[in-house]
């Protein structure tokens, strides 16, 4: 891929992570403002609705970072290894893919519970 092909995405990977943290950090202080979750007593409703919303930018957050480590990787081996480019995809797949899984499965949960803590 080109330079100026990467710097393309490397610059809408940055936008969306940006836009996707302001969007989540406005809806995350609404939420709390709404149900007085900050407050107390609060209602369960208001913490099923702020968990939905974490869960679901924390697999926004964390699903295209998953494909960027696997991908990055994959091209970082193709030029490590040009000739042989089957042992780079079986490296990549048995041995990334699984560590990048493991990786993703704690950063969801530290995620969840960063932002969403210990809430009933």
């Amino acid at each position: 891929m080109s330079e100026n092909k990467n710097k393309i995405l490397l610059n809408s990977l940055v936008i969306f992570y940006i836009l996707t943290l302001i969007i989540f950090f406005v809806g995350k202080n609404r939420i709390v403002s709404k149900y007085h979750l900050d407050k107390g007593p609060s209602k369960d409703s208001g913490f099923h609705v702020l968990l939905t919303w974490v869960d679901t930018f924390a697999i926004l957050f964390i699903i295209p970072l998953a494909v960027w480590a696997i991908w990055g990787s994959y091209r970082l081996f193709r030029k490590l290894n040009p000739q042989n480019q089957r042992l780079t995809t079986t490296f990549v797949m048995i041995g990334v893919v699984p560590v990048v899984g493991i990786a993703s499965y704690i950063l969801y949960w530290v995620f969840i519970l960063t932002f969403y803590g210990f809430a009933p």
